[in-house]
């Protein structure tokens, strides 16, 4: 399971794990009309950066160097 890619997997993890509290902050609170726009792009700015990382990790994982 260790491999060279092991600390950018890490890190990547650790990227994923904030980007999930950005998107469970800002999703729970999307009734509040004043801000909607600037939450709203908070949670697509998360989910785009989540799914980002994911793909950069399943692309770590099938380089088997």
């Amino acid at each position: 399971m260790l491999t060279n890619n092991s600390p950018k997997l890490a890190i990547m993890i650790i990227f994923q794990i904030a980007c999930l509290k950005l998107i469970f902050t800002y999703s729970d609170s999307l009734l509040n009309f004043s801000t909607l726009n600037y939450r709203l792009l908070k949670l697509v700015i998360g989910i785009g950066a989540f799914a980002f990382f994911a793909y950069q990790e399943i692309q770590l994982a099938n380089n088997h160097d």
